[in-house]
């Protein structure tokens, strides 16, 4: 998102004599902001999480809802995984099924360390693999599916954001 309103800004500043283009970049500069308000928006009141019984509901934040009966909870881990390039580890909370297959994960930075700690030991009853710390690389050998490709592979948004904005300068000059 960032990346994205970095280039209509760009754009905008390149555009400020031909008032056409600064229209258009004017309106898609709106757009990205809609966009952006949309998204987080949708991370905010989608993800759900409902223990219950014996199962485990959770939605994610596309709407996707899935449940889980106790059986195939398998175990419990809390773990502080160090991103590259930032000082403090955030934590997680990765609930896996048959071979460390992962189930779903929480953040402790969306859900809050509270939170996740409160489901790691509803959901544990004894199985709670405590918090170590981790490379991602290593937490997706560990529990693979616990990470997404933006978080396994940061470096690749980067670069592709890079190429596009590059692009998008070079075609207008």
């Amino acid at each position: 998102m960032l990346a994205m309103l970095a280039l209509v800004a760009a754009q905008l500043y390149r555009t400020r004599g031909d008032l056409v283009a600064e229209r258009l970049t004017t309106e898609a500069l709106v757009g990205v902001l809609i966009l952006a308000i949309a998204w987080n928006a949708t991370n905010l009141w989608l993800p759900r999480l409902v223990v219950k019984g014996g199962s485990v509901s959770h939605r994610d934040r596309f709407g996707r809802t899935r449940t889980y009966v106790g059986q195939a909870i398998k175990g419990v881990a809390l773990r502080r995984i160090l991103w590259g390039g930032t000082a403090r580890a955030s934590v997680f909370l990765i609930i896996y099924g048959t071979g460390h297959m992962t189930l779903f994960t929480m953040s402790g930075s969306y859900w809050g360390i509270s939170a996740i700690t409160d489901v790691a030991n509803r959901l544990g009853q004894g199985r709670v693999q405590h918090s170590v710390e981790t490379t991602p690389a290593k937490l997706a050998k560990e529990f693979p599916g616990s990470l997404s490709f933006p978080q396994r592979h940061p470096f690749v948004l980067v670069l592709v954001a890079a190429v596009i904005f590059l692009a998008v300068m070079l075609a207008h000059p």
